[in-house]
């Protein structure tokens, strides 16, 4: 005969089933966590830098890797000696043929760059392209105060526009490597008046300052 197994007990009652299931751990899911311990950190946004405002074009700054600085002193010093002592400078005759303003300019109305700091500051890039006149061929004084009155008038209360054209005018006079066109049509004769300099397209202004002659 087959033995009888022991019987076993079916629970009946639903605590019965419960105490019978053994103990379960139910995992947490790394997502979870992750998402959880995302919440709890604070994500700072990067912070933005402000644009830098673009500078405009100017030849001036094509000569800066050439151009030697001269300390303020000494380019009001060499004014100076031009403007108050003949004997400091060459004498440049006068010819009824050639304009007097770049012989002989005198400044018109009171107010002359000596009581404006903008305009000695200005008086200071063109008295550096007028040491490339050749001696005795025009005053560079005489050109550079004629240049720069022209200029103050002509753009007076809006400095940035005159700062710009005073570069391209210094720039457009020195040239590149040798004398600008500029200059030696100024040397000629061929503008009657410093506002036929300022005048000038900046485009030839460029031109004259690359070496090629302009019209």
């Amino acid at each position: 005969s087959i033995p009888s197994q022991k019987a076993q007990k079916i629970p009946s009652t639903r605590e019965e089933v419960v105490q019978k299931m053994p103990a379960q751990t139910i995992p947490i899911a790394d997502e979870d966590m992750k998402e959880s311990t995302a919440n709890k950190v604070q994500v700072v946004p990067p912070i933005k830098k402000p644009k830098q405002a673009r500078k405009s074009f100017s030849l001036a700054g094509m000569l800066a890797p050439t151009a030697t600085p001269t300390p303020t002193s000494k380019i009001e010093k060499d004014v100076e000696m031009d403007t108050s002592s003949s004997h400091h400078r060459v004498e440049v005759q006068e010819d009824e043929q050639r304009p007097k303003w770049i012989i002989n300019y005198q400044p018109t109305g009171p107010n002359t760059y000596e009581h404006d700091p903008d305009r000695s500051f200005a008086m200071e890039f063109l008295m550096e392209a007028v040491r490339c006149f050749p001696e005795g061929k025009v005053d560079p004084t005489s050109v550079a105060r004629a240049l720069e009155d022209a200029l103050w008038t002509r753009y007076d209360g809006d400095y940035d526009k005159y700062m710009e054209r005073v570069h391209d005018v210094c720039a457009a006079i020195a040239g590149k490597k040798q004398l600008g066109s500029v200059a030696q049509k100024i040397i000629s004769g061929d503008y009657t008046t410093p506002l036929d300099v300022i005048n000038i397209p900046r485009k030839l202004l460029f031109q004259s300052f690359e070496g090629f002659w302009i019209p």
